[in-house]
């Protein structure tokens, strides 16, 4: 069975043409709504200032940029189900990135847009798909290699410092170098002499961005594609969009991991035309079909993946 064969025969026609109906004030509202948590939970830290208070600052604001980011460059520029304007699209995608700087460290939606697509149209194949093999290479690492390479780098910021070098400084024009450097030295300079802004730069944009917002986006990412054995001919036959898993998340993940429902991997494979915020509905419906109860994959949370990527269980075995 094709990926859309296999959509098909979970959800019909006429209800995933109501689940993709896009619905723009949703969206901006959902968006307005993450800023101000950003912006509500940094006053707070700043008038009730203890570091304990602060790291989850950090948790609360890193996840919300990742989610916004993952909404702006995937939704909106690469799938086109928020606006129907091209040019609407393009704004509300850059937009957002450079609210978090992720352009620094080399967030190209035209890149993006160009590897997402074609993982679409391999849809899980384990010869050819580049994001199902990094996800089995990661599943193949020792529990201490895992630490080192999900943990450690990003939460060190090691991981942003590499990306931030290797996307300014390295195949890049003289241009983009000597402004890469000027604002860094500006940057530093500004937190030097307590320049207005650059403090709660550092401390709200930056940092959360480059210790727990990238955490949080890795291991995302490696969940999406869990290695699963071939549990029978059917599941072979019923196609390998089926070595995607959806992840169902708990509180914890909802305020700081995946906050706009890119944990629905599995949906999304099968509906890209369904919006971020209508996905955990989808899920539900499909999640009551006998196909997804036999081969479809729903881990609850990503402490159960983490769990099973450092104990090296089997997936397989995961309650959809």
């Amino acid at each position: 069975m094709t990926p859309r064969e296999v959509a098909r025969a979970l959800l019909d026609r006429e209800e995933e043409i109501a689940l993709g109906t896009r619905s723009p004030v949703k969206v901006l509202s959902l968006v307005a709504l993450d800023y101000l948590l950003i912006l509500g939970a940094a006053v707070l830290c700043e008038l009730y200032w203890h570091p304990l208070l602060y790291v989850v600052t950090v948790m609360l604001i890193g996840g919300r940029f990742v989610g916004l980011a993952t909404v702006a460059i995937h939704d909106s520029a690469t799938h086109r189900v928020l606006f129907r304007n091209r040019r609407a699209n393009k704004v509300f995608t850059w937009g957002i990135l450079w609210s978090a700087l992720t352009p620094l460290i080399g967030l190209s939606p035209a890149r993006f847009t160009k590897l997402h697509l074609e993982h679409h149209s391999l849809a899980g194949d384990m010869k050819n798909d580049q994001d199902v093999q990094l996800c089995a290479r990661i599943a193949s690492f020792s529990p201490a290699k895992v630490f080192f390479v999900l943990v450690f780098l990003p939460l060190s910021g090691v991981l942003y410092v590499i990306l931030f070098v290797q996307t300014n400084f390295f195949g890049t024009s003289g241009y983009r170098k000597i402004a890469a450097t000027g604002l860094v030295a500006a940057f530093v300079t500004g937190l030097v002499l307590d320049v207005p802004g650059a403090r709660w730069i550092a401390l709200y944009v930056v940092i959360p961005t480059a210790t727990w917002g990238l955490f949080v986006n890795f291991i995302r990412a490696a969940a999406e594609h869990p290695v699963r054995r071939e549990v029978d001919d059917e599941f072979r036959i019923a196609g390998s969009v089926f070595q995607t898993r959806d992840v169902i998340p708990t509180w914890f993940d909802r305020c700081f991991v995946t906050t706009r429902d890119i944990n629905m991997h599995l949906t999304h494979h099968l509906f890209p035309a369904i919006p971020f915020h209508r996905l955990a509905e989808a899920q539900r419906k499909i999640a009551a079909r006998p196909l997804y109860q036999r081969y479809g994959l729903a881990t609850p949370g990503y402490f159960a993946f983490l769990r099973e990527l450092f104990t090296k269980k089997d997936p397989s075995h995961s309650p959809p």
